[in-house]
């Protein structure tokens, strides 16, 4: 016969192993790593746009801030300028450079919304806006290292290392959306060659006497890059490169690429009249066509960046070598606002991927 006090031992001790069971569950059950607590997913930032400011005091940070210029909010302080921030694209992590205080080689720094701080990847890197490039999965970046001339590295982020031994020679990389191939420019800057991660594969994609840069793959292959004869920022030109191995199309002035999710390109024209003094926001799709004038300003527009929608584009305006505003452009209605950022001086915007 069972007494009272059984029948409690019994429903305590069924109370117990249920609680158990639901703890294993959580914890991942009995496999490896078993009895501790699952990692949380984490729950990347929505349409927002990652810069680096200078605030007045002369510090420096990586923050966030919304389209509309609400919800500013620091992510990492810094010891230096933060420039050319990238998303991972999952959107849970931001690689980005910092200059050093002397003029020398940067630092490869991560921002990660698991941990909620940032990491430094190299004290080597090279500081430009075509030096780091993410793997379509998230899982390694690539980037340029200011030694010999430049040399490209990738990290692993699963593995937790560097995969290659600095032995490719390269200026500026850019990953194909499918994530077999790089774009790569080397050192002497006259032509880009397209290679497969691990180094192989090499194929020459463009070659000639002009200097190449910004090299940009758009989603069904399209190669984009500017070229010109000097440095002069004027001087470049836009042209296109379609996987097919058909004749290259000229856009006409530009830098700055930057492709939409469905095939358009964003970029960066001098204005005829102002000598590259002024520049402004130009679309034009992967096929071709006339170009789309899409800011009008009298300060330097550059670095568009997409939103996720493609709706809009972010871009830097830099009214001079001091005063520079974050700015977002609608394209249905051309409006332009430059959001009100409390005293920063803003860097190079990136919108996130979603």
């Amino acid at each position: 016969m069972t007494t009272p006090a059984r029948t409690s031992i019994l429903r305590l001790a069924l109370l117990a192993a249920a609680f158990a069971a639901v703890w294993a569950l959580a914890c991942g059950g009995g496999g490896a790593g078993g009895g501790r607590p699952a990692t949380p997913a984490v729950h990347a930032p929505r349409d927002l746009i990652a810069f680096g400011g200078q605030a007045a005091g002369g510090s420096y940070a990586l923050y966030l801030v919304q389209p509309d210029g609400a919800g500013l909010r620091k992510l990492s302080d810094e010891r230096a300028a933060v420039s050319f921030p990238r998303w991972s694209p999952a959107g849970d992590r931001i690689a980005y450079v910092i200059g050093s205080a002397d003029g020398g080689a940067a630092a490869l720094r991560v921002y990660d919304f698991a941990t909620g701080a940032a990491r430094t990847l190299s004290e080597q890197a090279l500081l430009d806006s075509s030096t780091l490039s993410w793997s379509p999965d998230g899982n390694r970046l690539a980037f340029i290292e200011d030694v010999e001339g430049g040399r490209l590295r990738i990290y692993d982020f699963e593995q937790d290392r560097l995969l290659n031994d600095a032995s490719l020679p390269a200026v500026a990389v850019d990953w194909s959306r499918s994530g077999e191939r790089l774009a790569v420019i080397r050192p002497e800057r006259t032509a880009i060659y397209s290679i497969k991660p691990d180094g192989s594969g090499e194929q020459l994609r463009v070659d000639g006497e002009a200097q190449q840069s910004d090299p940009r793959w758009a989603p069904d292959g399209t190669l984009a890059a500017s070229s010109a004869p000097s440095a002069q920022l004027s001087a470049r030109t836009l042209t296109l490169y379609n996987a097919n191995g058909a004749e290259p199309r000229d856009v006409g002035p530009g830098l700055d690429p930057a492709w939409s999710a469905d095939g358009r390109l964003a970029y960066s024209r001098p204005a005829a009249a102002t000598a590259g003094a002024e520049f402004d926001i130009f679309l034009v799709a992967s096929e071709g066509g006339e170009p789309q004038q899409a800011t009008r300003a009298t300060t330097r527009d550059r670095w568009p960046a997409w939103a996720p929608a493609g709706d809009a584009v972010a871009y830097l305006a830099q009214a001079d070598l001091e005063t520079s505003f974050l700015c977002v452009v609608e394209l249905a209605t051309q409006k332009q606002s430059c959001l009100d950022l409390a005293g920063l001086q803003p860097s190079q915007p990136a919108w996130s991927p979603f």
